[in-house]
Order: C-alpha cells, then structure tokens, then sequence
C-alpha cells in the first residue's frame, strides 16, 4: 500500500491514500491510521507510541478565566475583610487606653 506524507523529518501528521505533487510517496504494510504515532526519519516510518508527541494543554476559555479572577478576587476580599477587622480592633483598643487615662 502507497501513501504521500510531507517530507519533514518527525511525527506525520496526516498522509494522502492518493497521489499529491507535493509529498512523497512512502510504502507501507498497513494503513497508519494512528498516524500521530509514526515518525518520518527521513528515510522510513517508524511506529513509536511511547515518544508520541504528548497534547498541547488547550488555553483555559473565558469562563475559566473568569472563575479563576473571580477566586483570586474572592481571597483578595477576605484578605481585605480581615484586615479592616485587625485595624478596627486596634482603634478599639486605642480608643480605650486613651478613655482610661
């Protein structure tokens, strides 16, 4: 069996069952349907599935943005909350001591 692939050395990522002017034509024994797990060295195909490139973690989307802000947001204003609590305690304890004198 024939397929055409794009003369790049490393991992194929697609090939042709038909003939394209643009690629090589490479002969297999059986159709590479798990294509991610062939790598072209220049010379053969070689079926490797323990150095198949590993995915590419996809971009968080808006919404997880938007959670991940609005949970940093959220510890910023606890922060916050406890801060205007240790000041107020402090001004109390001001307070006080200047009442008692």
């Amino acid at each position: 069996m024939n397929i055409w692939i794009r003369n790049e050395v490393g991992y194929i990522d697609g090939y042709s069952l038909e003939e394209q002017p643009d690629l090589i034509q490479i002969k297999v024994k059986k159709e590479p349907v798990d294509f991610l797990n062939w790598y072209w060295d220049g010379e053969k195909l070689v079926r490797d599935v323990k150095n198949a490139p590993q995915p590419v973690p996809a971009e968080p989307t808006e919404l997880e943005l938007l959670q991940q802000e609005n949970e940093e947001l959220k510890e910023r204003l606890d922060q916050t909350e406890l801060s205007i609590l240790e000041l107020a305690d402090m001004m109390l304890t001001v307070t006080e001591e200047g009442g008692e004198q």
